[in-house]
């Protein structure tokens, strides 16, 4: 599963439209505004806005605003002010301050004030503070949520024999901190989940597949 994603974002890349202003090998752009961005190397933007991008290797970003997709093949770092209308990810993605409509990575993310107004798809473990999801379904082991609002439904899909839990671990974890709720339904899909719950966290729908520890 996980190559065909390597392999689907590969294509995704080498397919992309003729006319995109293409970039191979370090590249560093800023203040520029831009139809389309198609980079191969290691890239950094600041205060760039564009139609689309397709990044595969490290990308490093402040102040970027993306009208339609963000497809991105490697890690995402040290970045902050995002604003995007899809962000596609297969890589690690820790970044702050990010606005997207759609939000998919297969990889960890850790990020702080992400907002994503409709559905969230992540494959890898989650950690994120001061957010927001709408939808937000994932597959993952550990996933911790501090002072985060979700406004609709969380689902836990089951892990595949490509993310198998580490060894000794039967169960999937979401540990809920702060001020965070969660005002749809909460599903494990494996029927062996844990649901740490803090003092001052609400659960408003119904929680199917866990059992909840209060903390």
């Amino acid at each position: 599963m996980k190559l065909f994603l390597v392999l689907l974002a590969c294509g995704t890349f080498l397919s992309q439209d003729l006319q995109a202003q293409k970039y191979i090998g370090a590249t560093t752009l800023k203040g520029e505004t831009l139809k389309d961005i198609s980079v191969m190397g290691p890239t950094v933007l600041s205060d760039v806005k564009a139609n689309s991008i397709d990044v595969l290797g490290p990308l490093s970003f402040k102040n970027l605003k993306v009208k339609n997709e963000a497809n991105i093949l490697g890690v995402i770092s040290k970045s902050t002010e995002g604003t995007f209308k899809s962000l596609n990810i297969t890589g690690p993605f820790e970044a702050s301050d990010v606005i997207s409509k759609y939000l998919n990575v297969v990889g960890p993310v850790a990020v702080s004030n992400l907002t994503v107004e409709k559905e969230a798809h992540i494959v890898g473990p989650l950690k994120a503070k001061k957010s927001h999801f709408h939808d937000l379904t994932i597959t993952a082991h550990e996933i911790a949520l501090t002072d985060t609002e979700v406004e609709g439904n969380i689902v836990v899909k089951k892990s595949g024999h490509w993310l198998r839990l580490p060894k000794g671990e039967k169960k999937q974890v979401l540990r809920l901190k702060g001020k965070t709720t969660v005002k749809g339904t909460i599903t494990f899909e494996s029927e062996k989940g844990v649901i740490e719950q803090g003092p001052d966290v609400k659960i408003k729908g119904k929680v199917t597949g866990a059992t909840v520890e209060k903390k």
